[in-house]
């Protein structure tokens, strides 16, 4: 075997190894976090009926994941209150256990971020990652709500009056 070739070898499987070694510190997705509600194939049709949601599909085996995943919770912490003011809300899909719910959501990476109203899918999100970034998209979007609520609620009230 060529000298260039056994290096190439060595050079893949070093890699391979530091991805692997990468992966495995990173910490695991909290099962469990009050700030982040866990939407499953029994509950999600219901919980995304009304109000508006941007919803994380994925992997707690994903690396990138697991890295967005304290993102994720500083972004629904901090926002916590449109879910009052705007009736934005923010929660995940585990797709190793929902993995019926992720394939009808056409899911195909991970981490998936898609934006839903009234039920209905409105958008996949495939923007910058950081917090920043995203606290912007998500100020954006609960206010274009925000907005959309008091014209339905402006016309509701004029019908009734």
């Amino acid at each position: 075997m060529p000298s260039s070739t056994r290096w190439l070898g060595a050079i893949v499987a070093l890699l391979v190894a530091a991805t692997i070694a990468i992966a495995g510190t990173l910490p695991a997705i909290p099962a469990f976090d009050p700030v982040v509600p866990s939407l499953t194939d029994g509950n999600f049709t219901t919980a995304i009926r009304d109000d508006m949601w941007l919803v994380e599909f994925y992997s707690p085996y994903c690396g990138h994941c697991k890295r967005f995943a304290p993102v994720l919770h500083d972004l629904a912490e901090s926002n916590f209150h449109l879910r009052d003011s705007s009736k934005f809300n923010i929660a995940r899909v585990n797709c190793v256990a929902q993995g019926d719910l992720c394939t009808r959501e056409n899911i195909a990476a991970y981490p998936a971020l898609h934006l839903y109203r009234g039920g209905k899918y409105l958008e996949a999100y495939d923007g910058d990652r950081s917090y920043d970034v995203l606290d912007a998209y998500i100020q954006a979007r609960a206010a274009d709500h925000r907005k959309l609520l008091s014209l339905s609620f402006s016309a509701h009230h004029a019908r009734n009056h």
